[in-house]
């Protein structure tokens, strides 16, 4: 066989030690393998006197050249010779590279173990056919273990191999099996060069069956892990200059509307102190919370679809014991992990427990203070003051450390604080919302994990687009909450931060919204049947209250022309939290930034950068009526935004008019032609409703009733042969 036709894909290495191999015959172990599709056959024994390891040598060399697979000896040239097969192994501590090359010759396969940059270069300098890179786990069948790298040491060596410019192939060993083999395998691997394959002993060795081992092993190294699927952006881009930093803001509802209709759950694994809250967090956003510390109930949660979060804030043997098997069984089902290290560096033995969760398993989101951020990363100096943590780095500081901990361990990282910094390994954003109300209170640091939980559980949206959506719906619901009149302190802010989350959530999920555009005082004298204009806001600004549509409100240079009409100031008032936005402004149209990125609007693509390339279903749009003046500029030119950023659009006839009526039918034509919708007030207000069982059905026919007059008037007056 060619030493490029080899199939590295799964690499085993044979022990013979009853520990592992028990009293079951070891060619028969390798021949069950190779019939699985094993590509090469590494024989390690460490016992036995020369004679006894070429027989068993031989023996083996017999049943691979059956299945055309090569055979390489460990460490032992000279029984490789005695046995004429395909190369061998050596290790750092064995003979060197060049004295097994000049005597086995040049067509011998040979791979060394290296541990470190420097035995890597210096192993393809000198002509290695394969790289072992290891040891990637502590594992029992090699006790003189020095170094454990990691998959952030393999992933280093095999960047700095790339940029030297060798194409080596490349396998890690140490304690991988069928739990860990596809995180490995996708953590390990670089930018400019991957693994080539594993190399595994005990988990097929050690098997009941090896063979249906080898198989199942296979079968995950040839299929993306499900953790991949929300992580879609492709760039191959090592800082923000080589790629298009994404707009995430038009996918930030879609998020928020996919939990509210999945309703998926979140397993909360977190201390007694903040369940309460935190389940609370939970259905206010619309999830499912489940709060069980008992790891055992994992196999049979991690199936219903949902996300886990482990909250370290709580930590002793029996309690690590549950995250180990609560994380393991996530990673089995394929269902994303929300890891807040509480307190990491407060202790030795936190400490240690943060190494032991990592090592473990795969972490799809990592959420933390700075010094927590810190521990994990390894380069934390300082002690914490139980879960408080003292600013010590700059803001670029905190930006490259959240990248740099995300680009290691290929998932979301979140550093929270007054600015919070998430990344996803090669974009960073920091997002400055939410209110120091937030620090008041116990469990709130914690419920945001449960909040990005329900957020990342239908891995639909890309995995960064849906821990920011959810970190802004939880943060804009804080100030929200913080700016009502009946919050005083942290007793009445958390019902008031329940109540807003809920609303966000509804709010954004109905998607139907309505937009006062610049009925003001001064503009009646000069405006076509403007007090038809105001009778109609009226019905739609009633209808909205009992509808909770939100409302959003414009005028135009209000200092010299006047705010929004007297007799539409009573309604405002009434619709109360529902008025979105009340903006003045110099701009001809309503889609100002304030109101393009709120989250009822961030729901659909705007077209460029962030828009459908990093979400795997399509956006959802917002519904919005528009009433106001003038219908040839300001609302002509608000439709066309909205249609432009993908919403839809009705514009109301009977309740938009300009200076001269000849322009409105010629605005209504342009808008028609353009996608809107133009109809009537009544037509939408049915349309909304849907259907007379609907528990607002009797206000709003109330409504209509009481308006009725008004109704015909502005029709006549307004309409006449325009539609």
């Amino acid at each position: 066989m060619r030493k490029e036709d080899i199939d590295y894909t799964l690499y085993l290495v044979t022990d013979s030690s009853p520990a592992i191999l028990g009293d079951r015959d070891l060619n028969h172990v390798v021949e069950e393998a190779l019939e699985a599709g094993v590509g090469i056959v590494q024989f390690r024994e460490k016992k036995g006197d020369t004679r006894e390891l070429i027989e068993k040598a031989r023996a083996l060399h017999q049943i691979t050249k059956k299945h055309n697979v090569p055979l390489l000896i460990n460490d032992r040239v000279d029984v490789a010779l005695a046995v004429g097969c395909e190369g061998i192994h050596i290790g750092q501590d064995d003979m060197d590279l060049a004295t097994a090359r000049r005597l086995l010759g040049e067509d011998a396969i040979i791979g060394v173990t290296v541990s470190n940059v420097e035995q890597a270069i210096e192993a393809c300098q000198g002509g290695a056919d394969y790289l072992g890179i290891g040891t990637v786990y502590a594992t029992p069948t090699k006790t003189n273990t020095k170094d454990i790298i990691g998959t952030a040491g393999v992933r280093n060596i095999l960047d700095h191999i790339a940029d030297a410019g060798y194409t080596t192939r490349s396998v890690c060993i140490g304690g991988i099996n069928a739990s860990n083999v596809q995180r490995v395998l996708f953590q390990s691997n670089g930018i400019r060069k991957g693994l080539d394959g594993v190399a595994v002993v005990s988990a097929v060795v050690g098997a009941a069956n090896p063979k249906a081992a080898a198989l199942h092993l296979l079968s995950l190294l040839k299929r993306p892990p499900p953790f991949s699927s929300d992580l879609q952006r492709k760039s191959q881009a090592l800082s923000e200059t080589e790629a298009l930093k994404p707009d995430l803001l038009p996918l930030i509802g879609p998020v928020i509307r996919a939990v509210h209709e999945t309703t998926p759950l979140s397993h909360n694994m977190t201390n007694l102190v903040v369940q309460n809250f935190a389940a609370n967090v939970a259905l206010a956003i619309g999830a499912s919370p489940i709060m069980s510390n008992y790891g055992e109930e994992a196999a049979d949660l991690s199936k219903l679809g949902g996300a886990l979060v482990i909250n370290m804030g709580t930590v002793n043997p029996d309690g690590l014991a549950n995250y180990m098997k609560a994380l393991k069984a996530y990673n089995e089902a394929g269902r994303p992990v929300v890891f807040d290290p509480v307190g990491a560096g407060a202790t030795t033995i936190r400490r240690e427990a943060v190494k032991t969760i990592m090592a473990a398993g795969y972490l799809d989101v990592i959420k933390g203070n700075e010094g927590e951020i810190k521990t994990v990363f390894g380069d934390n100096k300082e002690q914490q003051r139980g879960v408080d943590s003292s600013s010590t780095l700059s803001a670029s500081d905190k930006a490259s450390l959240v990248r740099r901990l995300a680009h290691r361990e290929k998932c979301v990282v979140v550093m929270t604080g007054k600015t919070d910094y998430v990344s996803d390994g090669i974009f960073t954003w920091a997002i400055d919302n939410g209110t120091p109300r937030l620090g008041e209170v116990t469990g709130t640091g914690c419920s945001l994990g449960t909040t990005i939980s329900a957020a990342i559980a239908s891995r639909q949206a890309d995995r960064v687009t849906a821990v920011i959506a959810a970190m802004l719906h939880f943060e804009i619901a804080a100030e929200l909450a913080d700016e009502r009149p009946d919050v005083s302190g942290p007793g009445t802010f958390i019902p008031a931060f329940l109540d807003e989350l809920s609303r966000i959530r509804m709010d954004t999920a109905s998607g139907n919204l309505s937009c006062v555009c610049d009925i003001q005082e001064k503009f009646g004298p000069a405006i076509f049947e403007f007090d038809k204009v105001i009778s109609t806001t009226r019905k739609l600004l009633l209808s909205a209250t009992h509808l909770r549509i939100p409302i959003f409100v414009t005028t135009q240079n209000r200092a010299r022309l006047g705010d929004t009409v007297s007799e539409l100031q009573p309604l405002l008032a009434q619709a109360g939290d529902l008025v979105r936005a009340d903006l003045d402004k110099t701009r001809f149209s309503m889609w100002l930034p304030a109101i393009a990125s709120h989250p009822h609007f961030s729901s659909s693509s705007s077209g460029g950068a962030g828009a459908d390339a990093t979400t795997s279903q399509p956006p959802q749009s917002s519904e919005v009526a528009i009433v106001g003046i003038e219908s040839h500029i300001c609302v002509t030119q608000t439709a066309l935004d909205l249609l432009n950023a993908g919403h839809s659009v009705y514009v109301i006839a009977d309740g938009v008019s300009s200076t001269r009526k000849e322009e409105v039918g010629i605005a209504l034509a342009r808008l028609r032609q353009a996608g809107a919708v133009v109809t009537t007030s009544e037509s939408w207000l049915y349309e909304l409703m849907g259907d007379a069982a609907i528990p607002e059905f009797k206000a709003i026919v109330n409504v209509v009733k009481e308006t009725a007059k008004e109704t015909g008037a502005a029709l006549q007056g307004l309409l006449g042969s325009k539609i």
